[in-house]
């Protein structure tokens, strides 16, 4: 497991408020990005180390755009 900032929680949290819990309900960066006024950069990096961790998944796309939802470990 890997240590997280508060940032990278207020990540998590936006996630979690969208109720983006299962594939087809999920949230693209720039959803994210409009929740906790963090860069491109930084959210995409702190959701590659959930992807990790098993705190999210990626949903289904939105057009080009990935999306990404909760799971059950990142509750």
């Amino acid at each position: 497991m890997l240590v997280y900032t508060k940032k990278d929680i207020s990540i998590l949290r936006s996630i979690k408020l969208k109720s983006a819990t299962t594939e087809m309900i999920s949230v693209s960066i720039k959803t994210i990005q409009e929740d906790t006024n963090l860069s491109y950069l930084k959210i995409r990096q702190t959701l590659l180390k959930f992807i990790e961790d098993e705190f999210i998944k990626e949903g289904f796309k939105k057009g080009n755009a990935k999306t990404y939802y909760i799971t059950q470990k990142g509750i």
